[in-house]
């Protein structure tokens, strides 16, 4: 059983919204410790059978989201905040398809700069994809300002 279960969200195609997905990709060639990372793309759906299966305690999901910051910032929320932010859900809305789960729940917004067709990675978000795959690996996710 892993402790913690991360997921990356977003779709390649558009831009900054692939953050969520280079992420996850990256903590998955070396996960932390007592962590299990899923690249779920834009079907987070597909992988509540995951929840069922590892049991974690923790559940993080990590996606581009339109908060209103400064591009490339980054900021934790509850799941229940979904509905007061811009977030892709991409499916079935999260808050209800995880609400299910007794494990602790939050997501890493970063804010975007462009989600265009066929845009590469801002550099300002690339930044920030670097600085939260750091906060991630040491398990410091209570340094991240809420929101």
């Amino acid at each position: 059983m892993s402790k913690t279960m991360i997921w990356g969200l977003g779709n390649e195609l558009y831009g900054d919204d692939a953050v969520g997905v280079i992420i996850s990709d990256r903590l998955k060639r070396t996960p932390p410790a007592d962590t299990v990372v899923y690249t779920c793309y834009t079907v987070p759906g597909n992988y509540v059978y995951a929840i069922k299966r590892e049991r974690p305690e923790k559940l993080i999901l990590v996606d581009a989201s339109d908060m209103g910051l400064i591009p490339g910032d980054f900021r934790r929320f509850s799941i229940e905040r979904i509905s007061d932010v811009s977030f892709t859900n991409h499916d079935m809305p999260l808050n209800l398809m995880l609400n299910q789960f007794d494990l602790e729940t939050f997501v890493i917004g970063i804010q975007p700069d462009r989600v265009v067709l066929g845009a590469p990675l801002s550099v300002k978000v690339a930044s920030a994809a670097e600085k939260v795959e750091r906060i991630l690996r040491r398990e410091g996710t209570d340094e991240i300002a809420p929101l």
